[in-house]
């Protein structure tokens, strides 16, 4: 009877070893863990995210490397809808129609309330991820934004922007605070992180100040703080010293500019212009009134109408380039009326870590360190060929070789091929 428990549980592993040879294996860099279709911030977060998630709009490419989108990619077997676009003036109304057959990975069915749902996250004024739907034209975005359809007719001019950008309200404090200061620099602690064991700083100062600060507290603090006595690891936790650093800017975007290597000017100006909306409304009896984004109409389960304020494609692709996420599993703390939707952006961040959609792959696992474990969507809607199985492995090193049927960049989000 022993021999015969020896001899199955010989054959399990066999079985398991030869099941594990038939994973596609590929190597990344690092992952944050992040993997929202909503707030995922790192390039290699992106290509795991990407693998659960379908884009509303898609694109394919030419011969000639152009790229061009695709209105009637379900009818065609590339995407999940078909977009009828009218032109009136400078305005586009956008009849999307989902196609029927179109089911999130846990056995959902994606309906027009998912879309709709998405595009509301997308459109707030604190969500501070990689979409910029929050400042495009969609109809109506400023008057849900502000609760009433005076703020459209608002409008500031730029010497009246720079004025409380040079002399700041705590508003506008506030806002830079929260919408520039802190995230630019959580941001470059992740950055600071994967320099350690990174082979393409070797030889580079970057190498020098790892050996020289093998804490990466100590070293984004030797980057990034103004307090040159600050003790970064006297701090509890990374956190502790993004805060601590974060308030040594206070609400100085300027020298943040200055030290990240990038001008923030039109962050701020967005952060000034929302202050001066609200202080102008202060006193309005209409605020509250307007709950949903008149640009997005509900036809029924799988059509809604999309209203853009432009009939510039960029703008046109900027509200219809998203990621289509299940209201069931991303909304659990929001709510929708009927009309438009009450969003909650904490508990839709409460997912970043276990994505969601109906794209080709589940993510299985992720192991910090290791890497990320992914199985084939069995209720995926196209009809091409899938891996059983993919392994995104973690090597520690930016300078490899990139797998372009893996790797995804914020610019090819929509992109699809006809025959993967």
């Amino acid at each position: 009877m022993k021999k015969r428990i020896i001899a199955a549980f010989s054959a399990i592993v066999i079985i398991l070893s030869l099941s594990s040879c038939n994973t596609k294996k590929i190597p990344f860099s690092f992952f944050d863990g992040n993997f929202s279709p909503f707030f995922v911030r790192g390039v290699q977060d992106l290509s795991v995210m990407a693998m659960t998630q379908e884009s509303l709009l898609v694109k394919t490419e030419d011969e000639d490397g152009q790229t061009s989108p695709v209105f009637d990619a379900y009818s065609q077997g590339l995407g999940i809808a078909d977009i009828d676009i009218e032109y009136f003036d400078n305005r586009a109304v956008c009849t999307i129609n989902l196609g029927q057959d179109i089911y999130f990975s846990d056995g959902v069915q994606m309906t027009s309330k998912d879309v709709a749902f998405s595009m509301y996250v997308y459109a707030q004024a604190d969500y501070d991820g990689w979409s910029i739907l929050r400042s495009s034209p969609l109809d109506g975005l400023i008057a849900y934004r502000y609760g009433t359809d005076e703020a459209e007719r608002l409008n500031f001019e730029t010497a009246a922007l720079d004025a409380e950008l040079a002399n700041p309200s705590e508003r506008t404090k506030e806002l830079i605070r929260s919408r520039i200061i802190y995230p630019v620099l959580r941001q470059e602690y992740y950055w600071v992180t994967h320099l350690y064991g990174d082979e393409a700083y070797i030889g580079t100062d970057v190498e020098n100040h790892v050996k020289k600060y093998p804490d990466p507290r100590a070293l984004f603090a030797y980057y990034y703080a103004l307090d040159t006595d600050y003790d970064a690891l006297s701090a509890a936790d990374a956190q502790t010293v993004i805060s601590d650093i974060a308030a040594q800017y206070d609400a100085d975007y300027k020298t943040l500019g200055i030290v990240y290597g990038n001008s923030l000017d039109s962050m701020a100006r967005d952060c000034a212009k929302q202050a001066l909306t609200e202080e102008k409304l202060k006193n309005s009896q209409t605020v509250g009134s307007v709950t949903s984004i008149r640009g997005i109409q509900i036809i029924n389960d799988f059509t809604l109408s999309v209203t853009i304020n432009s009939i510039d494609p960029d703008d046109i692709e900027n509200v219809l380039g998203i990621y289509v996420a299940p209201f069931h599993y991303y909304g659990q703390g929001c709510s929708f009326d009927g009309t438009g939707f009450k969003i909650d952006l904490d508990s839709v961040a409460q997912k970043s870590s276990e994505p969601l959609g109906a794209g080709r792959f589940i993510m299985k696992k992720y192991i910090p360190g290791k890497g990320v474990s992914f199985k084939a969507n069995k209720n995926y809607y196209r009809d091409i060929s899938i891996e059983k199985s993919v392994y995104f492995y973690e090597t520690g090193n930016s300078n490899i070789s990139i797998d372009n049927e893996y790797f995804t960049i914020i610019d090819d989000r929509m992109l699809v091929k006809n025959n993967s």
